[in-house]
């Protein structure tokens, strides 16, 4: 189970799993908060569970995002994501540090 709580200036803080059985849910939270504000930010801060339909709403997001002139960005990556996006092969779509990048 997932939370989404959108404030006036455009950040999404998202707690619990963010995975498939949730995916419609997270879709319409982060489609309804493009809606609301000109740049939304996602904090994963509390994001406990999550898994590669998460990555996929989010890169459809940013594309529709691109396209109404609008930005949208996370904050505050899970390590779990940080993993899911390298292994996925999705890293030229975020801007995050590699997995073990601070330990080199």
């Amino acid at each position: 189970m997932a939370d989404f709580q959108l404030s006036k200036t455009g950040e999404l803080k998202i707690s619990g799993d963010v995975t498939l059985v949730n995916a419609a849910e997270v879709k319409d939270a982060v489609l309804n908060a493009l809606k609301s504000s000109k740049n939304v930010t996602i904090d994963m801060k509390k994001v406990e569970g999550i898994d590669l339909s998460f990555l996929q709403i989010y890169i459809a997001a940013r594309h529709s995002a691109d396209i109404s002139k609008k930005e949208l960005s996370m904050v505050n990556p899970p390590e779990e994501l940080l993993k899911l996006i390298e292994a996925s092969g999705f890293g030229h779509y975020f801007k995050f540090p590699k997995v073990g990048a601070a330990n080199e």
